[in-house]
């Protein structure tokens, strides 16, 4: 028995493969200590040219993934970023440290003067419930991506 081929258009495709990665990488426990690995996986989980898209990897204590959620979405060139809403999800993945990053789908990798205050608002946040933030990336392209961390801008 033959089986009807569906065809999908690019972003619905791209939309399942970001699915299917993120679920797969939610199923490991795969340690987030190289940055080469995390650079990999949100690359994977976050590039979309059209809108902007703010996510959290949440970890344990060893680096393992705990949970990973793209949390806020916004458009072309803006998301709006809550605090409070990182750290409750954090509480909720139990996490004892987290990575967040965000796509510019412009292509710059430059963190913005926002990009910079959000850092600052959301680490103060998860620090009084003891929860560190270990970075905040930045990616335009897969192969694409700054640390605001490796910048000095933490």
């Amino acid at each position: 028995m033959k089986t009807k081929k569906t065809k999908l258009s690019t972003p619905e495709l791209i939309a399942i493969i970001r699915e299917r990665s993120a679920e797969y990488f939610n199923s490991l426990s795969v340690s987030m200590t190289a940055p080469e690995k995390v650079y990999e996986f949100i690359e994977a989980a976050l590039f979309n040219p059209e809108k902007e898209e703010f996510a959290v990897l949440f970890l344990d204590s060893k680096r393992h993934i705990t949970g990973f959620q793209k949390l806020f979405e916004g458009t072309i060139n803006c998301s709006s970023v809550f605090p409070r809403e990182i750290a409750k999800a954090c509480l909720i993945n139990n996490a004892t440290a987290a990575i967040i990053a965000h796509n510019h789908p412009g292509g710059s990798t430059k963190p913005s003067a926002e990009d910079i205050k959000v850092t600052d608002e959301v680490k103060t946040a998860l620090k009084t419930l003891d929860i560190r933030l270990l970075d905040h990336l930045i990616i335009s392209a897969p192969g694409h991506t700054s640390s605001m961390q490796e910048m000095g801008l933490f």
